[in-house]
């Protein structure tokens, strides 16, 4: 809010009167002549030589702590000068120097203060008499000096939770010629804060008060205490000393800063163990560090950690003693406070390449749906390249990065999907953000063999070091119907594509009928797929067919394999999945559907097993 001080009326002889506003957020406050013969600088009204109403404005826009405060207008009425004698300035603001009244209407009038003849106009706020003389002619009167405003500010201050409060200090706006803090004032003010030494991470007011002094009337700004902590949800992807991930450690610090709960997710027992531990703060390098344990079992694991208030958090843990993985760059995970929100939520689709670094392995893509939640929570639904169901929710860190230890086959020690990654911006999609095909993201794979598997009894990743999946993720637009003036956006438009033609790749197939798969698909405006080659006889005589999800990206397909085994028909029906690419103008030429197939065995063959390979959409 605004004080605003001013005369309602004024004499053209006065030339000049003070004018003076103060906001109570201590913001300076602009002052500007609307209407009307005057002028102003330096809180000082100068009259142009005119009479009649001077309009004033006082505004203060306000800053990143307060709002603009609503405009203060004044009225001062400039008047012709009185032809008799007559007091003028009698009310005026300290200033540390003289304030002298004016006379007008009369020439060489004496003016004598507190009755007092050699008395020189008064300096110090209060009331004085004040008596003018001219040509027999008397005039009295009271001048009043007004206290000048002074803001009292504190200054900014922050702490650690358990640390003992600083000194509260206060700054001083407003001291006027040569005064000091220590000579204006009687009694000094004082800040308070309800912050305490336990007090949980936060904001806290100061609020000073408690000034007296002679000259100066007090305006007090509150000011802020900030509390920082630990306190929050971490997470760390745990590798060992070849850098193959092994475990991941979620974690969360107690407002007390002093204890921490959270589970290790190991790949070593496949399952999660709960641990608990207790922190120091060290005020001197603003960190916490401490351990923690738990059981599984007879086996115990222990943590240790250092939790920086600002940077990643450093990890260590052992399992029975030995080195389980530890991790130099944990992360804090992000919490937004309203109103605050998140471009790039919503639905995304997710493809996992062809895996590399093993002599039996899944030869097809592994895909999934994926939605950004409000939170920044990044929801996985989708499959493996040999089968094998992946749901997953991850928590995002403040840098849209996320950590995935997933264990896809439930209680199978050794076996795993992990890695991390962060989602950065998308440059066809103002906001929006993915993974590249470039990027160069890796997971690490691992599936330990089971003989009722349907698929790679065997396992593989398991021994030699885990195979490497390059993950791809990209927004997911559906198309949308012409709406008025709007055009519509066709799913091909999505997949920037020129036309309507798709390119399809299969993967290798040991079948004789699998040259009649198509290589090309024409995809119509209402999303149907139709094979445009190769042209056989009969058409499509693998029965090649897919369905397209254009609201989630996904897709679902069948074909059949002719075949005959000992001169006798061996069909062999095949399913396949997988999901769409909506990926960046850049990649010419590049993926904009891949998933896989599950090739079942040949009838007599040596394994029933089936056999993964990859079917892929590409642009012409």
């Amino acid at each position: 809010m605004i004080s605003f001080i001013s005369p309602s009326e004024a004499f053209k002889g006065q030339v000049e009167i003070p004018v003076q506003a103060t906001s109570t957020s201590g913001l300076p406050v602009t002052l500007t002549v609307l209407s009307g013969p005057a002028t102003l600088g330096d809180n000082t009204l100068t009259f142009t030589g005119g009479v009649g109403p001077v309009k004033i404005r006082a505004s203060q826009e306000g800053n990143v702590f307060f709002k603009a405060a609503k405009p203060v207008d004044r009225i001062i009425t400039i008047q012709e000068d009185p032809t008799t004698l007559t007091l003028a300035n009698l009310v005026q603001t300290y200033t540390g120097t003289p304030r002298a009244i004016t006379t007008l209407g009369a020439a060489g009038a004496v003016v004598t203060y507190n009755n007092d003849p050699l008395a020189t106009p008064p300096t110090q706020a209060g009331k004085y008499p004040v008596k003018a003389v001219a040509g027999g002619v008397t005039r009295t009167g009271m001048l009043i000096i007004t206290k000048a405003p002074l803001t009292v500010i504190p200054d900014f201050q922050r702490k650690l939770v358990s640390q003992p409060n600083p000194v509260l200090t206060l700054a001083y706006q407003g001291l006027l010629g040569a005064d000091t803090v220590e000579a204006a004032m009687s009694v000094a003010p004082v800040g308070k804060t309800t912050a305490k030494g336990t007090s949980p991470a936060g904001s806290y007011p100061i609020t000073p008060g408690g000034g007296v002094s002679a000259n100066y009337s007090f305006i007090y700004v509150k000011g802020t205490l900030f509390v920082e902590g630990f306190a929050g949800q971490y997470e760390a992807l745990l590798t060992d000393e070849l850098g193959d991930a092994k475990a991941k450690l979620e974690m969360t610090i107690a407002a007390s800063n002093s204890t921490f709960t959270g589970k290790i997710t190991s790949a070593v027992d496949a399952k999660t163990v709960p641990v608990t531990g207790g922190l120091t703060t060290s005020f001197a390098s603003e960190s916490a560090a401490g351990m923690g344990s738990g059981k599984s079992g007879s086996t115990m694991y222990q943590v240790t950690v250092n939790v920086p208030l600002e940077g990643d958090l450093t990890v260590s843990a052992t399992r029975d003693g030995a080195a389980l993985g530890s991790a130099l760059d944990g992360k804090k995970l992000l919490v937004l406070v309203k109103p605050a929100t998140l471009s790039y939520t919503g639905a995304h689709t997710l493809r996992l390449a062809p895996a590399t670094g093993g002599a039996v392995m899944p030869a097809g893509s592994g895909h999934a749906t994926a939605k950004v939640n409000a939170n920044g929570s990044l929801a996985i639904v989708g499959k493996l390249a040999d089968g094998t169901t992946l749901t997953a929710t991850l928590a995002s860190d403040r840098e849209a990065g996320y950590r995935l230890f997933a264990l896809p086959y439930k209680v199978r020690p050794g076996s795993y999907l992990a890695g991390k990654f962060n989602l950065l911006p998308q440059p066809d999609l103002p906001g929006r953000r993915h993974v590249s095909q470039a990027s160069g993201t890796l997971l690490l794979w691992a599936k330990a063999g089971k003989a009722t598997d349907t698929s790679y009894r065997d396992g593989f990743g398991t021994v030699g070091g885990p195979l490497e999946t390059q993950l791809t993720i990209d927004p997911w637009l559906p198309p949308v119907a012409a709406k008025g003036a709007a055009p519509a956006v066709t799913l091909a438009q999505r997949l920037g594509l020129a036309g309507s033609a798709l390119g399809v790749v299969h993967g290798t197939i040991d079948s004789t009928s699998a040259i009649g798969l198509p290589t090309s698909v024409s995809l119509g405006s209402n999303n149907a797929v139709t094979i445009l080659l190769p042209v056989t006889s009969p058409l499509n005589a693998t029965g090649w067919k897919v369905t397209l999800v254009p609201s989630t990206g996904a897709f679902t397909g069948s074909f059949l394999l002719k075949d005959e085994v000992a001169g006798k028909p061996a069909p062999r029906p095949v399913k396949f999945s997988g999901v769409l690419r909506q990926a960046p103008s850049a990649e010419l030429g590049g993926i904009v559907g891949a998933g896989h197939f599950l090739l079942p065995a040949l009838p007599g063959a040596a394994s029933n097993e089936m056999v993964s390979g990859e079917i892929r959409f590409v642009r012409p």
